[in-house]
């Protein structure tokens, strides 16, 4: 989640485009890079959610990398088509997504 108003108080568009012009030639994934390089350089501009909020599958896939989600899980991230693609071990996520 993006606070837009306290983003714009530390003037966000100049970092990105300082960033962007910067990096332009070594990012991949466009803004998601971006936005990686800028909490790089402020890390105190980023709040990290305790995984229970943004529970990956690579939480469970190989091993219990969130023991909190075991109580609760708050939100799923549905990365890497992970609702549509049919995985084995992955199946819970198949079906929170048919629901």
């Amino acid at each position: 989640l993006m606070n837009l108003t306290r983003l714009r108080k530390v003037r966000w568009e100049e970092k990105v485009l300082k960033y962007y012009r910067e990096y332009k030639t070594k990012i991949t994934w466009g803004d998601q890079d971006l936005i990686n390089v800028i909490f790089h350089f402020h890390p105190d501009q980023l709040y990290v959610y305790p995984c229970e909020w943004n529970f990956r599958p690579d939480h469970c896939q190989y091993k219990n990398a969130c023991p909190g989600a075991a109580k609760r899980v708050y939100m799923i991230h549905g990365n890497r088509q992970l609702f549509h693609k049919k995985k084995e071990g992955l199946e819970m996520f198949n079906a929170l997504y048919d629901t």
